[in-house]
């Protein structure tokens, strides 16, 4: 968990869903505790996790996002 804290999103590579890549980024309340996250997942064999990495960044800022509506 320290590194997703450290990071800011989590990477899942086929671990619990052969086949599937997912990233995920926690929405953050007013207090910076985690109310919700955010995911997108990609096929492996579409690119895998050089495509989900690309995705990282805007999934973070849209977590960012939501959570500063909240």
């Amino acid at each position: 968990m320290e590194d997703v804290r450290r990071s800011g999103c989590a990477l899942h590579l086929g671990e619990s869903l052969d086949g599937l890549h997912a990233a995920a980024a926690p929405v953050l309340d007013a207090e910076g505790r985690t109310v919700a996250a955010l995911a997108v997942g990609v096929p492996a064999d579409r690119g895998g996790i050089s495509r989900l990495r690309r995705h990282v960044r805007a999934l973070q800022e849209t977590a960012g996002q939501v959570g500063g509506l909240l």
